[in-house]
């Protein structure tokens, strides 16, 4: 074993150690409004929020994007528990721009590798789309209410995808916020083509057929669209709330299909 010399030894004892430097190899993601630790990418594989957050010294420097531009980059801290009611949910601390839904994401490429392109929420053949896949879920006669239509190559392969975002609430004839009446919706849904035919699927969505009493309304909406790890494949981040409670959940293609890599939030 090598022994400091008299010296070093004194360097040692009196020089305050140095703190602790962040790892370059994991790439943690931020919601950046509500500071929700979403999860990681590190090499080829994805890591949850309860993987990455021991990882996490603070200092990872964070790039900041909304659903259509980057806004500038800040250092994070390390996590923190949300405590109650959420003990488990880690929230990192970033200094995001004013007036903007972001995602933050500690790594060096540019996340938002293409441009999403909002479309007129009014356009005819998506709110068909839309109102058609409500009658396969049992609504009758279904108001396709669309607040976000969405056009991007999610997979880099010249190839565009759209995704569509909607959400109806109807009050209850009592005024009561915990009670979801027949016909309240909300969803997020991706229409893309499949060896040649287009398919509608669901990233998140709850369908009152019938009233609910007691069953509050969720809401959801697209909040970015983001590389993640770097591969030059897009993922998809939802966000959703309710009264008093909020979350996140990000989507990835993988081999061809939709899968479900983090889901986050807080909520009493």
């Amino acid at each position: 074993m090598r022994t400091l010399s008299g010296l070093a030894l004194a360097l040692a004892i009196s020089t305050p150690s140095a703190p602790a430097t962040a790892d370059s190899s994991i790439h943690p993601i931020v919601h950046g409004d509500s500071g929700i630790l979403l999860g990681a990418a590190i090499e080829d594989r994805w890591l949850t929020a309860e993987e990455t957050s021991p990882r996490l010294r603070g200092g990872e420097r964070y790039r900041h994007y909304s659903l259509l531009h980057q806004h500038g980059a800040s250092e994070g801290s390390a996590p923190t528990s949300a405590g109650d009611p959420c003990p488990e949910t880690m929230l990192v601390e970033t200094v995001t721009p004013e007036g903007f839904n972001t995602v933050s994401v500690a790594g060096a490429w540019n996340a938002l590798v293409r441009i999403p392109k909002r479309l007129d929420t009014d356009r005819r053949v998506y709110r068909d789309a839309a109102a058609a896949w409500l009658r396969k879920q049992g609504l009758e006669t279904p108001a396709a209410e669309l607040e976000q239509i969405i056009r991007i190559d999610l997979e880099g392969d010249g190839v565009d995808e759209v995704l569509m975002a909607a959400n109806r609430r109807i009050a209850p004839p009592d005024g009561n916020i915990a009670d979801a009446s027949a016909g309240d919706y909300s969803f997020v849904l991706l229409r893309r083509l499949k060896e040649g035919k287009v398919e509608t699927l669901s990233l998140a969505d709850v369908i009152h057929v019938s009233p609910q009493p007691e069953d509050m309304n969720i809401w959801y909406r697209i909040a970015a669209i983001l590389d993640l790890n770097g591969d030059g494949v897009m993922e998809i981040v939802v966000e959703t709330g309710y009264y008093e409670g909020k979350g996140v959940a990000v989507f990835a293609i993988e081999a061809g299909k939709l899968k479900l890599i983090f889901e986050a939030g807080c909520g009493a």
